[in-house]
């Protein structure tokens, strides 16, 4: 079986797609997938905000257009930058094993952060600089785009006193505080992440051979908390115009919810999985 899968330029972006491979691999051996390489919108304007040129969507309509055009098969992604709305005929069809959730605020090491002290920090999410400024009220955030090593090159270049970023990326890139950093990994039932965090998500067609093989490498569990907190997420109408955070475990047969949106403050909801959805619109309703 050949399949032709649709993967973003960078380093993170590829080794992402190559765990999807691995896994893709361990069902279907003689499987032969072919990584193409494309450069979305979001990876081309590097000097702006999402938020002024179109959001989320940025990184996944020329992915979506190329599935539906029949140039690749799948797209992988990263499961907080999908928009809470897919094109007409496209679905998820796997997302593997969550890997670590958290941000981490990572400085420079031997150059603690000081929670008086006067800080630059560098994030180009609103959900971060929001409760970064609720942890610390003396910082001042700054926007950083870019991809991992772009933005800790910056980091060391002095231009920021300290950065932000997933902690799942950091783990898939082999980044560790031994490179030259000092790592604060933050509470992601204090500090919320963004809906999905740590997630790949797996884009195609449903219904075809391909999409019966990549749904045997879909977590179950993973894949609960992944259609939650996007659930959540679309019932605030929420976009990257917004602050909102939300986050969500499995502990047995129950699972918890957390989520803000704006100034809201942090709202939880603890049920058993099967009432997963309902729980998800009761925990909107409360944020709204």
């Amino acid at each position: 079986m050949k399949i032709k899968i649709g993967s973003r330029k960078s380093h993170l972006a590829l080794v992402q797609t190559n765990l999807v491979i691995n896994e893709i691999k361990k069902h279907c051996p003689s499987a032969e997938c072919e990584i193409i390489e494309i450069s979305t919108k979001g990876d081309k304007i590097l000097d702006k905000p999402l938020l002024d040129f179109g959001g989320k969507g940025v990184f996944v309509t020329e992915f979506e257009d190329l599935i539906l055009n029949g140039n690749i098969d799948l797209a992988v992604h990263s499961g907080k930058d999908l928009p809470t709305t897919l094109s007409t005929g496209l679905t998820i069809l796997a997302t593997p094993m969550r890997a670590d959730c958290r941000d981490v605020l990572i400085t420079r090491a031997n150059e603690p952060f000081e929670e008086n002290k006067l800080c630059t920090v560098g994030t180009g999410s609103l959900r971060r600089s929001q409760q970064l400024q609720g942890m610390y009220p003396n910082i001042k955030c700054v926007p950083l785009r870019g991809n991992v090593p772009t933005r800790l090159k910056k980091l060391a270049n002095k231009e920021f006193d300290a950065v932000v970023l997933a902690a799942a990326g950091l783990d898939r890139l082999g980044i560790t505080a031994n490179d030259g950093y000092t790592f604060t990994y933050l509470d992601p039932n204090t500090f919320i992440p963004a809906a999905a965090q740590g997630i790949i998500a797996i884009e195609g067609k449903s219904d075809t051979p391909i999409a019966s093989l990549v749904e045997k490498i879909n977590h179950v569990p993973t894949n609960i908390c992944f259609n939650c907190e996007r659930d959540v997420l679309s019932l605030l109408g929420a976009d990257c115009h917004q602050s909102v955070g939300v986050y969500s475990y499995i502990d047995n047969e129950n699972i918890t919810i957390s989520a803000f949106i704006g100034n809201s403050g942090i709202k939880t909801v603890t049920t058993t999985l099967a009432e997963a959805k309902t729980a998800a619109s009761k925990l909107a309703g409360e944020l709204l």
